[in-house]
């Protein structure tokens, strides 16, 4: 599942935090055109935190972390510390 999708034209996306989604954190679709992404914190999003799709959208001081280990969310870990038994 992915954080946010955007179809919009010359919209703003401001200091959002985009987290532990499994198909990219944020998608600015193909017919997605002039739109402003500035000042978000994007977290371990898999395959990519922003998947830029559309034409002419700016990009200006998004921080993007990729996932530590056993943070992903397609990650099973047994052993990771603060991780639950799994049974």
């Amino acid at each position: 599942m992915y954080g946010m999708q955007s179809h919009s034209l010359y919209s703003m996306f401001f200091n959002n935090e985009i987290s532990y989604n499994r198909d990219n954190g944020m998608i600015l679709a193909e017919d997605s055109v002039g739109n402003l992404v500035m000042d978000n914190k994007c977290v371990c999003n898999m395959p990519e935190n922003i998947d830029d799709r559309g034409t002419n959208n700016h990009f200006i001081n998004n921080i993007e972390k990729p996932c530590e280990p056993c943070q992903s969310p397609n990650d099973f870990c047994d052993d990771c510390p603060g991780e639950m038994d799994h049974f």
